[in-house]
């Protein structure tokens, strides 16, 4: 089972919600995207590293990578377009409400700044640090779990009572800061599996960081 492609799946409809709301947060083009894209952008600046710059125009235009982000761009202008055009005339009637991150950039918006193809751009930004790295931090937590599995039962306790405590909207205000030992697992995954290391180990024996 690919638990890592499981939970950029689960995230990304995590942060669609917050960026775009319902129900585009569970469009199955709208969470293609979310995933692919940053794997295409990323693949695409690891190939162009690889070669000079004064290339890197010309070298971009081969790219099957570089063509998949062009038409991650126009799918994700298709899916925004009709969110951009509701909210402005939402905006006309006197109704501000905000439901998502689009709306607040859209209400502070300045000059072309929410023309759809920049608004496209600057969503699909915030899918490159939203991800991927919360993906695989979910999926190195699940790793240890099977690992130690001694901490489940402890884990476990602590979500029961915390969540008995304090139901429904009262638990993401007041209840999540009280999952110490769920914070602590989750600080020590990431402590034991970055996602990047800063540097090699000079001794490459070594399985941990340096």
């Amino acid at each position: 089972m690919d638990i890592q492609n499981i939970a950029r799946t689960v995230v990304a409809r995590m942060t669609g919600v917050v960026f775009l709301g319902h129900p585009t947060c569970r469009n199955k083009d709208c969470l293609r995207i979310s995933v692919q894209y940053p794997m295409d952008t990323f693949q695409t600046a690891f190939t162009l590293r690889m070669f000079p710059t004064f290339i890197h125009p010309f070298l971009a235009l081969l790219l099957p990578s570089r063509r998949r982000l062009w038409k991650h761009k126009k799918q994700a202008e298709a899916i925004l377009t009709p969110l951009i055009e509701k909210h402005r005339e939402k905006s006309s009637t006197g109704n501000d409400e905000i439901g998502s991150l689009l709306d607040w950039m859209l209400d502070n918006a300045a000059g072309d700044e929410a023309a759809p193809t920049e608004m496209t751009s600057r969503q699909l930004i915030l899918t490159l640090a939203s991800i991927h790295t919360t993906a695989l931090a979910i999926t190195h937590a699940l790793f240890d779990l099977c690992a130690h599995p001694e901490y489940l039962e402890p884990l476990r306790q602590e979500i029961e009572e915390v969540t008995k405590d304090y139901p429904g909207v009262d638990f993401l205000h007041q209840g999540l800061p009280r999952l110490e030992k769920l914070d602590s697992f989750l600080a020590e995954s990431q402590r034991f599996h970055p996602p990047v290391l800063s540097k090699p180990c000079a001794d490459h024996s070594q399985s941990t960081p340096c």
